[in-house]
């Protein structure tokens, strides 16, 4: 399946993939059928929340490269995160972000 939009899940302290399930199925259900969409929720950081929040930024920052590198045709990415997953998002992005990439 070509996927235009990954939006990536990632849980907080002491969580687990799937505890973001329900958003996740919700997105599914009320995205247009026109915009494929795929919901990736981050496992490498499950049993893994107590090591900083370098270490957890860096394993999804991994785990991001290689999905997207899977989909070429990705337009777009985002994050749904709670509590501490939001912090390691935001140290992913910074090591994702490339000011001169255009995707």
């Amino acid at each position: 399946m070509v996927y235009s939009h990954v939006v990536f899940f990632v849980h907080g302290f002491g969580g687990h993939s799937q505890n973001l399930n329900y958003l996740r199925f919700r997105i599914l259900d009320l995205s247009p059928i026109e915009e494929e969409i795929l919901c990736h929720p981050i496992i490498s950081n499950e049993n893994k929340t107590s090591d900083g929040i370098v270490k957890g930024g860096l394993r999804v920052a991994e785990e991001v490269k290689k999905i997207v590198s899977q989909h070429k045709f990705l337009k777009s990415i985002s994050f749904i995160s709670n509590s501490l997953g939001g912090l390691y998002s935001r140290y992913a992005i910074g090591e994702l972000f490339e000011p001169n990439c255009s995707k």
